[in-house]
C-alpha cells in the first residue's frame, strides 16, 4: 500500500499482476476537519467497509469457516460504530433490532450514511458548538453503559446494550 494523501488517497497493491488500485475517501476543509487542506469527493470509511463485508460474505458462502464468520462480525460492528459516530455528531440515533441489521439499511444518497433523515443534514456538526481539539477515547468503568466513550459528551456512550437492541445511548 502507498499513501498518496494521509487519510484520504491509497494506491493498494494487486495480486495475479494488476496494477495498483486508487482507494480515495472524501476530504473536506474547515473548522471541523483540522490539517485537511484540500477537499475532493470520496467514499466514506463505511462504504470500504460495505465491501470487504460483501467479500467476506461471498467467501463464507464459498467454504464457510469461523475465521470469516469473525470477520463478518467484526466489519459489521466497524461499520455500526461509524454509523452511530456520525449520527452522534448530528443529535441522531441509529437503532437496530441485530447488528446484521447494518447489511440491510439503504445509505443516504446525500450524506452516505443510514437511517438518514434529510432534517439531520440541516442540523448543526456537534462540534461547531463544542470544537475538537483533541480526539482520544479511553475506557471509564464509572460509566453506566461501561463502554468506550468520548471525553466530555456527558455520559454519552458510543456504543451500548439496552433491551436487547444495538444502539448508541446517553446516560441519564
Amino acid at each position: 500500500m502507498e499513501i498518496v494523501d494521509p487519510g484520504h488517497e491509497y494506491l493498494l497493491n494487486a495480486i495475479d499482476g494488476g496494477e495498483p488500485q486508487s482507494l480515495t475517501f472524501v476530504k473536506r476543509e474547515g473548522e471541523n476537519y483540522p490539517g485537511n487542506t484540500g477537499a475532493h469527493p470520496g467514499i466514506l470509511t463505511q462504504e470500504a467497509l460495505r465491501a470487504c463485508l460483501d467479500r467476506a460474505l461471498y467467501m463464507n458462502a464459498q467454504a464457510s469457516c469461523a475465521e470469516t464468520d469473525i470477520i463478518i462480525s467484526s466489519l459489521r460492528t466497524a461499520i455500526f460504530a461509524f454509523e452511530v459516530r456520525a449520527a452522534r455528531c448530528r443529535e441522531t440515533n441509529i437503532m437496530l433490532a441485530n447488528l446484521s441489521d447494518i447489511d440491510k439499511h439503504p445509505t443516504c444518497p446525500i450524506c452516505g450514511h443510514i437511517q438518514c433523515d434529510f432534517s439531520r443534514h440541516n442540523k448543526p456538526h456537534w462540534s461547531e458548538a463544542n470544537p475538537v481539539t483533541r480526539r482520544s477515547y479511553y475506557q471509564d468503568p464509572n460509566m453506566p453503559c461501561g463502554e468506550t466513550v468520548l471525553p466530555g459528551t456527558d455520559g454519552e456512550c458510543i456504543l451500548g446494550k439496552e433491551d436487547g437492541e444495538v444502539h448508541s445511548t446517553t446516560s441519564p
